[in-house]
């Protein structure tokens, strides 16, 4: 979040006059970047007096942070950097004109952090400023919106290009002074700052449409989905399950070890949408996800509802934000532990070393599980009973003497 409000702000035409001022030449020097008067974090963070009144209290942080995402989050490759910011959708679409407006209400309102004025829009004196500072400042540019007009205009190339396209209009200079003085008003009045956008800005509606498929890995799915649904990975969606787990299963295919799944006695847990390719259908998807769970990939079987304890049930849910349907896998009610406990747990993973292929035994499952950031109810007494009953201060340690 930080490294983004850095960029919105190093992309401003206020930034960009001083900077000029900085250096001479083609070279950027990083000891002359580290001078630039980059907006204080402390800023964005208190209230955005044109974007509400006194009493809402909306934070600058607001104003500025998604008019930054909208510009910057235009393709999934960025998705992380979105997740970031707090935007848990599809990036958005490409529109010169919107962005062109976007830009404008930013530059406007940076213009107005970096030189504040007063009810009567003059300068508001800047802390330890002289008097005679001040004075002179006044001489050169007595307001601070005549200072506006001033930096817009030493940008000749863009002054040219707009005059050629507009008959002679300095657009991006007209738009940013009246968008700067709608901001002015609003200081003024204490009325919120009614924007040009439309739909407003980051609004879902200005968004690519959501992937057609994913599947929601929070167990050894993210690290291992098989070799039918690994080259149907379009991307991957950091995410959170929408269901409580737990380690409330064991395994038969893993010597009896502990396993994660949909438990009420859980809690929910970090998690990744394993987003695939949009030529595949919702059945096969399914298949792929029933035939992995089973041991039993590339055999074309197709999934069947099971009721056995150890049937293993494809469900899916159609509220995320990026994806249109998410399948995940689950169990029957009588296959699951009906009250996981710490101390059964660890005996079961222990126990489980010897039994189960290298590799797929509880302790090392575990292991993964806490690497990938999977935290549920019992995780830490989990991890303490195992080294407790196998006298030793690590999970490491400890999956080494149960090899024996």
């Amino acid at each position: 979040m930080r490294s983004a409000l850095l960029c919105g702000n190093l992309a401003t035409f206020a930034l960009d006059y001083i900077a000029r001022q900085k250096f001479s030449g083609g070279s950027l020097n990083k000891f002359i970047i580290v001078q630039f008067p980059v907006i204080d974090r402390g800023t964005y963070d208190g209230p955005c007096c044109w974007a509400s009144d006194i009493e809402s209290g909306i934070p600058n942080l607001s104003f500025f942070l998604q008019r930054i995402l909208e510009l910057t989050y235009t393709t999934w490759d960025l998705q992380m950097f979105a997740y970031d910011c707090g935007w848990p959708g599809p990036p958005f679409r490409w529109d010169e004109q919107r962005r062109f407006l976007l830009r404008c209400e930013l530059d406007a309102a940076f213009f107005h952090l970096y030189m504040p004025s007063d009810a009567n829009g003059d300068w508001c004196p800047a802390e330890g400023e002289a008097r005679e500072d001040l004075l002179r400042l006044k001489a050169s540019f007595p307001t601070p919106r005549d200072a506006v007009a001033y930096i817009m205009d030493t940008f000749p190339i863009l002054h040219r290009q707009d005059a050629e396209e507009f008959s002679g209009d300095y657009r991006t200079k007209r738009i940013i002074l009246e968008i700067y003085d709608a901001i002015a008003v609003s200081i003024r009045t204490r009325k919120p700052y009614q924007t040009r956008l439309d739909p407003p800005r980051a609004d879902p509606k200005c968004c690519h449409p959501k992937r057609k498929i994913g599947i929601l890995a929070f167990g050894s799915l993210s690290g291992d989905p098989g070799d039918e649904i690994l080259p149907k990975v379009f991307m991957r969606i950091k995410t959170q399950t929408p269901f409580p787990v737990e380690y409330g299963r064991l395994s038969q295919t893993r010597g009896g070890a502990p396993t994660l799944v949909p438990h009420s006695k859980g809690a929910p847990v970090a998690a990744q949408v394993l987003v695939l390719d949009n030529s595949v259908s919702l059945d096969e998807a399914r298949n792929m996800l029933w035939r992995r769970e089973r041991r039993k990939v590339a055999s074309g079987e197709a999934y069947v509802e099971g009721n056995s304890q150890n049937s293993v049930l494809v469900r899916t849910f159609d509220d995320h934000p990026c994806v249109e349907a998410v399948h995940y896998t689950d169990f029957h009610p009588t296959g699951k532990i009906k009250e996981p406990c710490a101390v059964e747990l660890a005996q079961h993973a222990i126990a489980s070393v010897k039994k189960a292929e290298a590799g797929k035994d509880g302790i090392s499952y575990l292991m993964r599980a806490i690497a990938a950031g999977i935290d549920t109810p019992l995780t830490k007494s989990y991890v303490a009973e195992i080294q407790r009953i196998s006298g030793t201060d690590s999970l490491s340690e400890a999956l080494k003497k149960a090899r024996g």
